[in-house]
């Protein structure tokens, strides 16, 4: 059913939240105001750029279908990395564990509205496992590019980011790579826009004082 409203359903029912999304990617490259209603909040500049390669460049028909390939696909990657970071043994504690990750009612509902949740805190977890293993510059490289995506809803993922920062033996080489990888889609955000990056900003933080009062 949840499958159907993200495909089939009318923009009103089903992914509903994508539609929104699909709409801000098309204002923003196009220079139109963004932050404008209650439904815009929390997502910056930089939120835009991670966007547009998954949903920017095609007709919203497709982008229904590809964003559903998505979340299907990160969910058995997902169920793949819970099942490795877990240590179950055996085909029944293997099922019973994927089943606590596809089971709740939530899980369903995201599809259904395409919002970013799967997406968002896969790459999230993925990317503070490979930060466990041994460093090297590809590691580093990976890890902050798949933190760095989970940035996509940052009023989602931003809270899990602490456990980077504060974890025993932290490196700051992919925190930097963060840092600066955030600032470079910001800037490269900012370029498409006629108003100056404070503005757009300052616009954010009022539609989401908004919501959050």
């Amino acid at each position: 059913f949840e499958l159907w409203r993200m495909l089939n359903a009318p923009d009103s029912y089903g992914s509903n939240d994508l539609y929104t999304r699909f709409g801000e990617i098309q204002r923003w490259f196009a220079d139109a105001p963004v932050y404008t209603s209650r439904r815009h909040a929390g997502y910056p500049p930089a939120s835009y750029v991670l966007f547009w390669p998954l949903l920017g460049w095609l007709p919203w028909a497709t982008v229904r279908w590809v964003w559903a390939g998505l979340n299907i696909g990160t969910l058995v990657v997902g169920v793949r990395l819970l099942l490795r970071q877990s240590g179950v043994e055996g085909r029944r504690e293997q099922a019973w564990m994927a089943l606590l990750l596809l089971a709740p009612y939530p899980l369903a509902v995201t599809l259904g509205n395409g919002q970013l949740g799967i997406l968002a805190l896969t790459s999230m977890l993925a990317g503070l496992f490979l930060l466990e293993q041994r460093p090297t510059w590809r590691r580093d490289i990976v890890a902050a590019a798949l933190l760095l995506f989970a940035l996509l809803k940052p009023s989602l993922t931003g809270p899990f980011f602490l456990p980077a920062l504060l974890r025993p033996g932290r490196r700051l080489r992919p925190i930097l790579l963060i840092v600066l990888g955030y600032a470079a889609l910001t800037a490269l955000a900012s370029s498409f826009r006629s108003q100056p990056l404070l503005t757009e900003m300052a616009a954010l933080a009022r539609i989401s004082a908004e919501v959050s009062g």
